[in-house]
């Protein structure tokens, strides 16, 4: 890969946007509905009555937000990349699609969900939908989670119906993306790379808490 797009998405002063290196043939770009710039970020101002959604949406569909593009690179709007995302991608997507993290805490998606709806986040009811829904599927207890606070991607046809298939199954149930992330990789059977969760605090800086 020769470029590639780091991105995020703030709306309703959920964080605030962090200031990052400039490197060579990577572009910074921030959504969101009205934020102060900083330095290298472009600002893409979308005006929205739902903010929550609108940054679901960007950060689930990269192809929708970049269409030419080669790759991206998602970060939560907390985490600030310490080592050039270029030469990062190159390296975990060299026989892959898709780059996440493994989660630091969980080994499977009922284990995540039932820790949303302890800590309140997200409907209850439809994370209990979702998790007897996939249950159903015969989907396995312990299959691997995956910290979705950094999202590499080559942007493939097979990335495209991966990200259109997440985004149906986040509407349908849960806005949890880390429940249905597995889930999704297993039905469309795509290449992930499973990135070690050590190496997240080499690659980047995660503050660990939102900014409300």
């Amino acid at each position: 890969m020769k470029s590639i797009i780091v991105y995020t998405a703030i709306f309703d002063s959920y964080d605030k946007l962090i200031a990052q290196p400039s490197y060579p043939n990577v572009s910074f770009r921030c959504f969101t509905d009205g934020i102060a710039p900083q330095r290298p970020w472009q600002i893409c101002l979308e005006r929205t009555r739902v903010g929550f959604w609108t940054a679901k949406r960007r950060k689930i569909l990269s192809h929708e937000s970049f269409p030419n593009a080669q790759a991206s690179l998602w970060i939560d709007g907390n985490v600030r990349v310490l080592e050039n995302p270029l030469d990062l991608a190159n390296k975990y997507l060299s026989n892959n699609d898709l780059a996440v993290y493994k989660h630091p805490h969980r080994s499977g998606i009922y284990n995540e969900g039932l820790a949303c709806i302890k800590l309140g986040k997200g409907r209850s009811t439809k994370i209990r939908t979702q998790m007897e829904h996939y249950r159903q599927c015969n989907f396995p207890e312990h299959c691997g989670l995956r910290q979705c606070t950094v999202i590499f991607r080559r942007h493939t046809p097979q990335v495209k119906q991966f990200e259109q298939r997440w985004w149906r199954e986040i509407q349908r149930f849960s806005a949890r993306d880390q429940i249905s992330f597995p889930f999704v990789v297993r039905k469309t059977g795509i290449n992930v790379n499973a990135l070690p969760k050590d190496a997240f605090r080499e690659d980047f800086y995660w503050s660990g808490r939102h900014a409300k």
